[in-house]
């Protein structure tokens, strides 16, 4: 079975694509709800807070579109790929927690009812974590998806399209 078949893919069209989708979800969406939002909410709900977080969402996740290029670029079973999910995880991190004010919702998320204020805080807290949770998720399961298309990448590809080389280079000599 050619890598094709298997559907280990990668290349200039994947990393378009997932750069494409990555800003969907990045930059379309919150754009969407920053222009729509305050049409549907009306004016007795003060959304200045809503609508910077979905600004600062959509500034800083234009690095995160930039660095789902590599992800599908690279086919499964490269080292490329492996490096390029922990980049963006690490970056996403970076993003969730500059965007999220470091968990601090206060001013974001509660409810004024009748002179009362209720926070939602602990649900929001509850559900960044089960998020924080899904994208560790995705970094074990592309670890997995290298050691499965290891060996199919290596006999496609050789070895030399990896940094595998015998000869090392120290001082001047070769060891």
């Amino acid at each position: 079975m050619s890598g094709k078949e298997k559907g280990r893919g990668g290349g200039i069209g994947r990393g378009i694509l997932a750069s494409f989708v990555s800003a969907l979800g990045m930059i379309v969406v919150p754009m969407v709800l920053v222009t729509y939002l305050p049409e549907v909410a009306g004016e007795s709900v003060d959304l200045s807070a809503v609508t910077e977080l979905l600004h600062r969402w959509m500034m800083t996740g234009a690095v995160l579109v930039v660095l789902a290029f590599p992800t599908g670029y690279f086919p499964r079973g490269s080292r490329g790929r492996i490096a390029s999910v922990v980049l963006q995880f690490v970056a996403w991190l970076a993003w969730f927690a500059y965007v999220l004010n470091m968990g601090d919702l206060t001013g974001i998320v509660s409810i004024v009812s009748e002179g009362s204020e209720i926070s939602v805080d602990i649900v929001l807290k509850g559900i960044m974590l089960m998020w924080v949770l899904s994208r560790a998720l995705k970094v074990l399961v592309a670890f997995g998806d290298h050691h499965d298309n290891r060996r199919g990448f290596l006999e496609e590809r050789g070895p030399a399209d990896e940094e595998q080389r015998d000869d090392i280079r120290i001082g001047g000599r070769f060891d």
